[in-house]
């Protein structure tokens, strides 16, 4: 009976252990803990489409459950290790009892004592509780494994789906990064090609910019030197040809004045009113040719010319003199060629010798005359082969101005000298009919302005001339004998000089006008009003288009190069 009840109580210990091991709280919460949440596999699908933020809190909450899932793995293999451990203690207890039979065997066997009965039995019971409690556990043990391999094989294979789409959404994510960075660095590399290109470009241009600079420094430099160049040529012709104008005045008055005068042609006095001034120009131009040599020795890029010319420009007004007696001059010598016999030798002698370099006296005595425009040339020249910005620029514009006015002032004149002997022509040589106006012309305050020769209209054998005054205008023709004969007399009131017009320069060189009212004659001399309205001038349709842009809307009439009666 006590080995039923003993068997009893052992099957009665085994169903109330594998009961505790079913329902222990701690394998209920590790299976739950175990269970995996396939919403979160749902909610990656999902999800998938949604924003970078959302997408990262995603990521991190199911690194979370991982992390999760690995702890109850870990605490999972640890019972596992203690109840491996608990069955090696089982083993090891089997065999203390194996040996503790053994060990009575032979105690019982050997000293032939038997112990008392039921203490046999009691040790039997624990052994037998032992063996059972043995199995029991061995049984929960094969419960529990079976179990957690199956939740394991579960657990494993959600793990393993949800870690695939972990890997796939994390893949994306990376992959969408990549490209990003891709495309970032993509962008950074365009840009550095691009700075690359635009800093290539830069220093090609540079590079082009200072060529281009080299080149124009080149060619200013080449300017600069073309300008010195012709500027030292100018200066040295300048020097050139007034030795050589010196020469020729020592010439002039070695071969032929000094002949007139020992061979007695010529007075001292004669000589002296045939040549006015030339002794002072010839040293003058001593003067300025030494002048000129010292500069054309020193001669550098900052050397002046300037101050020498505006210095010897001032006594070129000694030419003036010598220009108004040429005409004189040149009408003494043709008359000496004419009538002397001595002076007519003299000439030819002189045409042979080679030092004249076949020049005649006429030749050398227009030299002077000649002399001041050829300097006003080169010395335009020089200006022309001067930077502004030099020193000597404006001494040589202020020489320029000063010769340019020696030149009027000397063409002027030699207009005056002109005037006077075309009036004193006119005087002579008036026919026997017109004698009464000698003493109406020979006035003091009375001068030639111009005389305009003219072609009848009517007849265009007659040929008039027109002398105007500053008071009156004559309508002189010629008679068969060359003598002038005056057809017209016509009173002016004030006689005006006009600038010159660009567009007609050529053809006409000065224009004049003047007031008349009542004006028989028209269609001579060109003339052009400014804002006067009681000029009455015509001309003719030939000559109507050319002048059409010259004359003011204002009506106006224009005198022409002929007259005709009304």
């Amino acid at each position: 009976m006590g080995g039923n009840n003993s068997k009893g109580d052992l099957l009665k210990h085994q169903e109330f252990l594998e009961n505790k091991i079913l329902s222990s709280s701690k394998t209920k919460k590790q299976s739950k803990e175990i269970q995996f949440n396939e919403e979160y596999v749902d909610e990656i699908h999902k999800n998938s489409k949604k924003s970078k933020k959302e997408k990262t809190q995603l990521i991190v909450k199911y690194k979370k459950d991982l992390a999760k899932l690995h702890i109850t793995l870990q605490s999972l293999f640890r019972l596992y290790s203690q109840k491996k451990r608990f069955l090696n203690e089982i083993n090891s207890t089997k065999l203390l009892q194996a040996e503790l039979k053994r060990h009575l065997a032979q105690h019982f066997y050997t000293n032939k004592k038997q112990l008392p009965f039921l203490q046999i039995q009691k040790t039997l019971i624990s052994w037998s509780l032992k063996t059972q409690h043995q199995k029991c556990v061995l049984k929960t043990i094969q419960i529990q494994t079976v179990l957690r391999s199956k939740l394991q094989k579960d657990h494993y294979k959600k793990v393993k789906k949800s870690n695939i789409i972990i890997q796939t959404a994390l893949r994306q994510m990376y992959l969408s990064k990549k490209f990003q960075n891709l495309r970032y660095s993509i962008i950074l590399v365009q840009n550095n090609i691009r700075r690359y290109q635009e800093r290539r470009k830069f220093f090609q241009n540079i590079s082009r910019v200072i060529n281009i600079q080299k080149q124009l420094k080149k060619h200013r430099l080449q300017k600069q030197l073309k300008r010195e160049i012709n500027k030292k040529r100018t200066i040295n012709e300048l020097y050139k040809t007034e030795f050589d104008y010196q020469e020729y005045l020592n010439k002039l008055e070695v071969y032929f004045i000094k002949c007139i005068r020992e061979q007695g042609i010529l007075s001292k006095e004669e000589i002296n009113k045939t040549f006015v001034g030339l002794e002072s120009i010839k040293f003058l131009s001593g003067y300025f040719v030494s002048e000129l040599a010292v500069v054309k020795k020193k001669w550098n890029i900052g050397s002046n010319i300037g101050t020498i010319l505006v210095k010897n420009v001032k006594f070129f007004q000694s030419y003036i003199p010598y220009v108004n007696n040429y005409q004189n001059c040149t009408n003494k010598i043709t008359e000496l060629m004419n009538k002397n016999k001595k002076f007519k030798r003299l000439i030819a002698i002189n045409q042979k010798n080679k030092k004249l370099d076949k020049l005649d006296i006429l030749s050398l005595s227009i030299m002077p005359v000649q002399r001041p425009s050829r300097i006003k040339l080169l010395v335009e020249r020089i200006i022309k082969n001067t930077l502004p910005n030099h020193g000597d620029y404006s001494n040589l514009k202020r020489a320029y101005e000063e010769m340019e006015n020696v030149c009027i002032s000397i063409n002027e004149k030699r207009r005056e000298f002109e005037a006077i002997i075309k009036f004193q022509d006119l005087i002579q040589n008036l026919s026997s009919s017109n004698k009464k106006y000698k003493k109406l012309l020979l006035q003091p305050t009375r001068k030639l302005i111009k005389m305009y020769p003219m072609k009848s209209i009517q007849s265009s054998s007659k040929r008039y001339f027109f002398y105007l005054f500053n008071d009156i205008l004559l309508i002189v023709g010629k008679t068969k004998l060359k003598k002038y004969k005056i057809k017209e007399k016509m009173n002016i009131g004030n006689i005006l000089k006009l600038s010159y017009i660009n567009q007609v320069k050529k053809n006409c060189p000065q224009y004049l006008f003047f007031k008349y009212n009542s004006c028989v004659y028209n269609n001579y001399d060109f003339i052009n009003i400014d804002d006067i309205d009681d000029f009455f001038i015509r001309f003719n349709s030939a000559s109507k288009e050319k002048l059409k842009n010259l004359v003011n809307k204002k009506k106006r009439e224009i005198l022409l190069s002929s007259y005709q009666k009304k």
